[in-house]
């Protein structure tokens, strides 16, 4: 019963705050009662998205404590992947550099680390590992080495080198809109306008082919495209 007294407070609170915003203020007034049923509604969407990424965070962390309690290169190595997946990648490089210094042999280790120097800046480094992986298991992570290999290059001022490990990608694990894109940039790096727009415009097809589950994850990735075209 305080739960829900609380909330249709916070409820009169907020739409009160509302009111004093451009647009959306007047738009509130203009509706009356209604206005109040709007604000209800969005204070229960914002609320259940926050508890839904308090349980992530909490389960994030029990996993990182149950990787933590054993401290052996393969759990190194999990808990720094676990970090890489949420942005920590200072925590995580010495995570997976233990895990790789243990076992080198896996490919897990080094795409990892080639994602953690690329993070912070280190693309020389970044580029060994992802060719390390590319060397021994050209088959592995989807073809994320790579795309991260050509993004090395690109960034290191090699783009021909780029476009070749693009061609690799493509041959093997066959285009999608992260590899258009890239190769867009590459392109325009090179001074071939024409071939960069075109490759920037197949980054919308080769989303719509997609399965729809897969397509929110290149929402971003369209807007620089588009952006890129107009340049």
């Amino acid at each position: 019963m305080l739960r829900l007294v609380g909330f249709f407070a916070l409820v009169i609170v907020l739409h009160g705050l509302l009111l004093h915003v451009p647009v959306v203020g007047p738009l509130l007034a203009s509706i009356g009662f209604f206005g109040y049923w709007a604000v209800a509604i969005l204070a229960s969407v914002l609320a259940s998205r926050a508890a839904n990424k308090l349980v992530e965070w909490r389960a994030f962390e029990r996993r990182v404590r149950d990787l933590g309690a054993v401290d052996t290169p393969h759990n190194r190595g999990k808990l720094g992947l676990l970090q890489v997946a949420v942005g920590r990648y200072r925590a995580a490089e010495p995570n997976l550099q233990a895990a790789f210094d243990a076992q080198p042999d896996v490919p897990d280790w080094a795409l990892g680390l080639g994602r953690v120097k690329a993070a912070l800046g280190d693309q020389q480094a970044a580029g060994s590992y992802f060719a390390r992986v590319v060397f021994e298991d050209a088959q592995f992570g989807y073809g994320e080495a790579f795309l991260g290999l050509a993004d090395a290059a690109l960034a290191l001022g090699r783009a021909d080198d780029a476009l070749r490990a693009l061609e690799d990608h493509d041959l093997r694990h066959g285009p999608n809109p992260r590899s258009a894109y890239q190769r867009g940039q590459c392109l325009r790096a090179l001074g071939r306008k024409d071939e960069a727009r075109e490759a920037f415009g197949q980054v919308f097809r080769l989303r719509s082919e997609l399965p729809a589950f897969q397509r929110k994850g290149y929402a971003g990735l369209l807007l620089k495209a588009q952006l890129a075209r107009l340049t």
